[in-house]
């Protein structure tokens, strides 16, 4: 439903930037409710009737509050791993209390409205039953709500 980006392993600057002017939509801290994506905002872009969302952020701008007017290229916040309530997505096996290294990403995606899961609340067959799809969604993401980040900024 979206890409996932990792910065350079020499970056020196982890910081996740605004792609846009807009507004916070929403914040979602890492825990039980994360759904998987961990640390997350969601910033409602007007001009473009689109919401981008950053997710498994590591830190977000404490200065962030829901319902605040943000620029672009304003801090989001620290690329991360965070998900299911800690850190854990990791490179090889994921888990909170694993020992590999962490996979340090940003989960990015652009969407028609401001949530974690599918813009449309597509089902998605998963450990033998239909779910909400967060993050992914069956078929064509085009198809369900989400644009192509890439080709969507490259505009």
């Amino acid at each position: 439903a979206g890409v996932d980006l990792a910065p350079n392993p020499d970056a020196q600057d982890l910081n996740v930037y605004n792609v846009y002017e807009g507004r916070v939509a929403k914040i979602v801290i890492n825990g039980k409710n994360d759904h998987g994506l961990g640390n997350t905002v969601i910033v409602e872009h007007p001009d473009f009737k689109v919401y981008s969302l950053y997710g498994h952020l590591s830190k977000i701008n404490p200065a962030l509050k829901e319902g605040n007017f943000i620029k672009k290229r304003e801090i989001i916040g620290q690329v991360g791993a965070t998900g299911y309530g800690c850190n854990y997505w990791r490179i090889g096996k994921d888990g909170c209390y694993e020992k590999e290294k962490l996979d340090i990403h940003l989960h990015f995606e652009i969407k028609t409205k401001p949530t974690l899961s599918s813009p449309i609340g597509v089902k998605c067959f998963l450990d033998g039953e239909y779910k909400n799809c967060y993050g992914y969604v069956p078929d064509n993401p085009e198809e369900f709500g989400y644009y192509n980040p890439l080709k969507f900024l490259a505009k």
